[in-house]
C-alpha cells in the first residue's frame, strides 16, 4: 500500500509492504499474530476508505479526539460530512451493518454525531455511504448484495445504490 500525504507543504509518501511481518496503523503494531483482528479489520476499513475517498476528490480530516463518534469528517465542494466506518464482509449475499457496539455502554448513533455510515466491503473491495436517516430507530440493518437464492428481489435493502 503506498500513501501520500502533505506535510508542510511538501508531499510525503511512504510504502507499507504487504510482507512486512509488523505494520503500524495509527499508533497501533499489528501482525499475523494478533489477537486484535477485529480491531485491524476496522483499522483497515477506515484506511482504504480514506484512500477511496481521496482519489475520488474528497478531502477527508481525522477528528483529534480518538473517542469521538465519526471516524472521519469529509469534505466536497463546500458540503461537509460525519462519517463513521465499518468493515463488513459478506454473509449469504448480505452485508450486516451495526449501530451499536456491543461492548460499549454508547448506544446507537444519532443523527447529530453521525450523518452518514460508510461501508467498505473486502469480498467485492466496494464502498458505500449511507444516509444515517435510512437507519431509522433500527441498531442494525441488513443490505443485500447478491441476489437471493430464490431469486426473490422484492422489498429487499439493496446496498448497490449506496456505492461510490
Amino acid at each position: 500500500i503506498q500513501l501520500s500525504y502533505r506535510d508542510n507543504g511538501a508531499i510525503l509518501t511512504q510504502t507499507i509492504y504487504k510482507s512486512d511481518p509488523s505494520v503500524y496503523i495509527r499508533g497501533t503494531m499489528i501482525n499475523d499474530n494478533s489477537k486484535k483482528k477485529t480491531h485491524y479489520k476496522g483499522l483497515m476499513g477506515e484506511l482504504k476508505f480514506a484512500i477511496h475517498l481521496l482519489e475520488m476528490g474528497w478531502q477527508v480530516y481525522e477528528p483529534i479526539d480518538q473517542n469521538s463518534r465519526a471516524d472521519y469528517i469529509i469534505e466536497k465542494d463546500g458540503k461537509f460530512k460525519k462519517i463513521q466506518v465499518k468493515y463488513c464482509s459478506l454473509y449469504k449475499g448480505c452485508l450486516r451493518i451495526e449501530l451499536e457496539h456491543p461492548h460499549r455502554k454508547t448506544g446507537p448513533y444519532q443523527e447529530e454525531e453521525i450523518d452518514e455510515i460508510a461501508v467498505y466491503n473486502p469480498e467485492y473491495d466496494k464502498y458505500y455511504l449511507i444516509p444515517l436517516k435510512r437507519f431509522g430507530k433500527a441498531k442494525e440493518k441488513w443490505f443485500r448484495l447478491e441476489l437471493a437464492k430464490n431469486e426473490k428481489g422484492y422489498k429487499i435493502n439493496w446496498i448497490k445504490e449506496f456505492e461510490i
